[in-house]
């Protein structure tokens, strides 16, 4: 099976159980290789301002399907903050892009 990237946002939201709740925007989140994460391309100047946004998203009667973008040499450990921020907080629209491309730069 060839795993796109809608498919593993459903795969997320399915195994979550909120596919209910995954109907807001679509939003970008970028992480780069060294760790700075950006939401629709607008960097957090803190980890607290992205745990305040995610707080806020998750709280969202909809909340927005949120599209893992990363770097192709990330720091895995920063995209464990994000995930481990996005769970905490309760956001659970979460799937990784670019899994039917090559690698990026």
């Amino acid at each position: 099976m060839r795993c796109t990237a809608m498919t593993a946002l459903l795969l997320v939201c399915a195994l979550r159980g909120a596919q209910a709740q995954c109907r807001g925007p679509v939003v970008h989140l970028q992480i780069s290789k060294d760790g700075v994460v950006a939401w629709n391309g607008v960097a957090f100047k803190s980890h607290q301002e992205m745990v305040d946004r995610f707080q806020k998203e998750a709280t969202a009667q909809e909340q927005p399907e949120i599209h893992l973008d990363l770097a192709r040499d990330v720091d895995y450990a920063a995209v464990y903050k994000v995930l481990e921020a996005a769970q905490k907080t309760g956001l659970h629209c979460l799937g990784f892009t670019g899994l039917d491309q090559g690698p990026k730069d």
